[in-house]
């Protein structure tokens, strides 16, 4: 028969795990779309047409376009660089004018903020991501030893029918040595307890070998079981001494590293950032040449330009100052623009108040996970006395029946004990064994959780 590893069925475990390869390819998609939005809030060009036209005006066609170059640079408050070619012919005649060239940024608002909530969400996308696919890693290897718990365990039902199997044996021993007919009731009464724990026993058989099988399968594995009644094998060992990886583990936590600590600590940061993004004042202003203005009589313009947002009021103004040495320069072109919406102030009052609450509900859940963190660490410490205390007690038992196991043994081989109490003597020191192995197999799972409930990285 194959003697397995408790460490190559685990790794063949892992290897099999869809979920964990799927987490791995999302971890992966979530690098592409940080490096996408880095680009998209990094500088961006745009090359345009503009508007195109044809006309015919007396047999004459004449073609307009007006095409542009506009290049944004998000880093710099918003800030917009562009230049725009009007182009006219008939054929004959070529016109070019109002040719504009601009900047524009923010001086006063947040677009500064916008972006970075931007690129700390694709961030944290990736690091979700990346603390996904790890935490599958030891959720798979959790879900190994629970599997090999639930063998274990089944074994030990195998165990505990054939001990029980072995007594009604001894029974049946007693009741021939005694001279029962066959026909008598304790005879078969004796008899019939003999066939139900038979019975009993191939049935625990059957249930373990299918879990047998299947989970051999998830390992990868092709499981080969044996032709007579004896048991599959399982690994004999697993990785001890974890508890003193546990100890050495709680004895370095922090609070903040605690899973729903450190969300509700992300959530309340960025919640922070959301709120500002909304601000109720903003300034922008722009700033360029235009060469050929029309409404400069074709002179070359400065022109430069404010914007203004505060609670529905938006307004615009702009002049354009004409670039000549000549006296009979036009004056400046100035323009002005204005926009209210009533409404919005009262709309504006209410979501203030929703920020306010907002607020308070992300330092609730900071409360609230503080408090779960106690409230886990310490049914996690009792958690670990008790599998302590449990394993200490199971190596004792196995010791003592592993002994005796050996005493009964050369007092088989003398012929002092039948062979039915040497049997149960070492289905007893299995069962002891097997529990030892169910409550190792059981820490470590223990450990796994307590890894599981902090974060074991730290957002940039």
């Amino acid at each position: 028969m194959q003697k397995l590893n408790a460490e190559s069925l685990l790794a063949g475990y892992l290897e099999q795990d869809i979920e964990l390869r799927r987490l791995e390819t999302q971890y992966r998609n979530s690098l592409l779309e940080q490096q996408k939005t880095a680009a998209e809030q990094s500088f961006s060009l745009q090359l345009a047409t503009g508007t195109m036209s044809v006309q015919n005006i007396n047999d004459t066609v004449r073609f307009k376009i007006e095409p542009s170059l506009t290049a944004s640079i998000p880093i710099y408050n918003g800030l917009d660089v562009s230049v725009t070619v009007p182009y006219t012919t008939d054929g004959t005649q070529n016109n070019v004018a109002d040719v504009t060239a601009s900047v524009t940024a923010g001086i006063l608002g947040s677009e500064h903020i916008s972006r970075n909530v931007t690129l700390l969400k694709t961030e944290r996308a990736v690091l979700e991501a990346k603390r996904a696919f790890e935490n599958q890693s030891k959720t798979a290897e959790k879900e190994f030893y629970q599997n090999l718990v639930t063998l274990y365990q089944a074994a030990a039902q195998v165990m505990s029918a054939k001990d029980d199997l072995f007594e009604d044996e001894l029974a049946m021993q007693t009741v021939k040595t005694r001279g029962y007919t066959v026909t008598s009731t304790t005879y078969r009464t004796a008899e019939l307890d003999v066939q139900t724990s038979t019975q009993a026993v191939t049935e625990a058989i059957q249930t373990y070998n299918q879990l047998y099988v299947l989970f051999l399968t998830k390992c990868g594995i092709q499981p080969v079981l044996p032709e007579n009644t004896e048991l599959a094998p399982l690994p004999d060992s697993i990785p001890a001494d974890i508890t003193r990886q546990i100890h050495k583990f709680m004895e370095h936590l922090i609070q903040e590293d605690f899973v729903s600590i450190e969300n509700a600590l992300w959530n309340r940061y960025i919640g922070s950032l959301e709120r500002k993004i909304d601000t109720d004042f903003a300034l922008g202003a722009s700033g360029g040449f235009t060469w050929k203005n029309e409404d400069t009589a074709d002179l070359n313009t400065a022109d430069i330009g404010l914007t203004f947002s505060w609670h529905g009021i938006t307004a615009k103004a702009g002049v354009s100052i004409p670039v000549s040495t000549d006296k009979n320069t036009p004056s400046p072109v100035f323009t002005l623009s204005a926009a209210w919406i009533p409404n919005t102030t009262k709309i504006k009052a209410i979501e203030k108040k929703q920020k306010t609450l907002d607020a308070e509900l992300e330092e609730l859940d900071i409360k609230d996970a503080e408090q779960m963190y106690s409230e886990t660490i310490t049914a996690i410490q009792q958690t670990v006395l008790n599998l302590e205390h449990q394993k200490k007690t199971n190596d004792e038992l196995y010791l003592l029946r592993k002994d005796l196991r050996a005493e009964i043994q050369k007092r088989f081989a003398l012929g002092m004990v039948s062979e039915l109490e040497y049997r149960q003597a070492e289905t007893n020191e299995t069962t002891a064994k097997l529990q030892c192995l169910t409550t190792d197999a059981n820490i470590i799972i223990t450990f796994i959780e307590l890894q599981l409930l902090f974060v074991s990285d730290k957002a940039a």
